[in-house]
């Protein structure tokens, strides 16, 4: 059950060709890994929805969704749509919003909040309030993190 999301180096976007954290196709033996944008989804799927890739499932990719402008990205300056509004977890910074495609490829660079730099365990998307949590590998330094206990060790 559920896809997995991978930051592996080797892996690129079937559709761009970048790396990053990719979508990757629930189908045994399938390679399809997409970047949630690529596929023209507004934020990453939940964990336990699977999802296949058009070939191998034959469905038309994303679901529509609103594309009105309602804010402007604080990193690219583009015009978004709500559903692309999105913050770390944990952060909240009032008037400085995040797209969600600038916020999955800067975490995939550095997993810290691009406004604040703190450590990103997930993202939140802010009109649904669904999260999508980072895989980490070799936490140096965590900042504290609310209400995630498994991050125990503190470096300093």
């Amino acid at each position: 059950g559920g896809h997995r999301s991978s930051m592996a180096e080797e892996d690129a976007c079937k559709t761009c060709g970048k790396g990053g954290i990719l979508m990757l196709c629930e189908t045994d033996n399938c390679t399809a890994q997409h970047h949630f944008f690529c596929l023209g989804y507004a934020f990453p799927l939940p964990l336990e929805e699977a999802w296949r890739c058009v070939a191998c499932d034959g469905c038309p990719t994303a679901p529509e969704y609103d594309k009105t402008p309602a804010f402007k990205c604080v990193i690219c300056f583009e015009e978004k749509p709500e559903l692309e509004k999105v913050s770390v977890v944990g952060c909240d910074h009032q008037n400085d919003h995040i797209c969600s495609r600038c916020m999955f490829v800067g975490l995939y660079e550095r997993p810290k909040c691009p406004l604040c730099r703190r450590s990103a365990s997930g993202v939140v998307q802010l009109a649904t309030n669904q999260r999508s949590y980072l895989e980490q590998e070799g936490e140096e330094g965590a900042d504290e993190v609310d209400g995630l206990p498994e991050e125990e060790e503190d470096e300093e």
